[in-house]
């Protein structure tokens, strides 16, 4: 699946926020604003129950997106892979 980020996410997403950052907007909207559950980390991607690899690029998005007082982050495309591990094998994994 591939995501484009566009300055709209940027400017409505919430720093430090899983379900309301700049990736987890333009889910929504490229989704159609259906109802949706999601959940961006910096290594994975959760999308209403499965999760998804979040590669490299995406990781640095996250990063500095996340970062306080950071304004420099510009819009990107980021494809994401379905994982093979379920959601509670991966925290696990984590932890």
């Amino acid at each position: 699946m591939i995501i484009n980020v566009i300055q709209q996410d940027i400017d409505s997403g919430v720093k430090g926020s899983p379900s309301k950052c700049a990736i987890a907007q333009a889910l929504k909207r490229m989704l159609n604003d259906i109802y949706l559950e999601v959940n961006v980390f910096h290594t994975s991607l959760h999308l209403n129950g499965k999760k998804y690899r979040m590669p490299q690029k995406g990781t640095d998005f996250v990063f500095l997106f996340d970062t306080p007082g950071d304004k420099s982050s510009k819009p990107v495309e980021i494809e994401i892979y379905e994982s093979e591990n379920d959601i509670s094998e991966f925290e696990l994994i984590l932890t």
